[in-house]
């Protein structure tokens, strides 16, 4: 429990906060502005006293703590957002390209001599990447669709094991590879 109101002090100070400023601000504006009518109408719902059961009130700020506790589970930074920035890496010999924004992945493969997006000629049971600006051209005994599982499983791996920083140096070695 000592850890709980350790990590989410500042929501529910924020709560309580919010909720003595409205106050303080509805006390100010019934003060002030008595008799003007588009606050007197809506200030009559502010002068009646009303009993509330203090397990209405607990059962309000433990809902209050479980939302905090629930929007900070689902915005909490995941290893995703420190690799926004990777999204090229060189896998099995050609240089792969993906979106970090839109997800399932869409890996596209270029060329590793000039960077060009490679058209794939995908058989049953195997496929050929060659690129058109360049003459490059690299064949696999597996179609594309496993080639896709392959890349997928080593960028994920990277990504894991913080090895996606030397991308940059392996796309520069396969570049000058004869």
């Amino acid at each position: 429990m000592k850890k709980f109101f350790k990590e989410h002090y500042k929501s529910i100070i924020a709560t309580t906060l919010a909720g003595l400023i409205t106050t303080i601000i509805i006390w100010v504006v019934k003060r002030t502005f008595p008799n003007v009518p588009l606050f007197s109408k809506f200030l009559t719902y502010f002068d009646k006293e009303i009993t509330v059961p203090i397990y209405i009130v607990l059962l309000i700020l433990l809902l209050g703590i479980c939302l905090s506790f629930i929007a900070k589970l689902l915005f909490k930074k995941t290893r995703r957002s420190k690799t926004r920035e990777y999204d090229t890496d060189e896998v099995n010999g050609l240089v792969w390209e993906w979106s970090n924004y839109i997800w399932p992945r869409h890996f596209t493969p270029l060329c590793p001599k000039c960077l060009a997006e490679l058209p794939i000629k995908d058989y049953s049971r195997q496929n050929k990447y060659f690129c058109v600006s360049c003459g490059f051209e690299k064949g696999y005994d597996f179609n594309h669709d496993v080639m896709l599982k392959l890349v997928k499983i080593e960028i994920e791996k990277r990504e894991r094991t913080e090895k996606w920083k030397g991308a940059e140096k392996r796309i520069k070695e396969i570049k000058n590879k004869p």
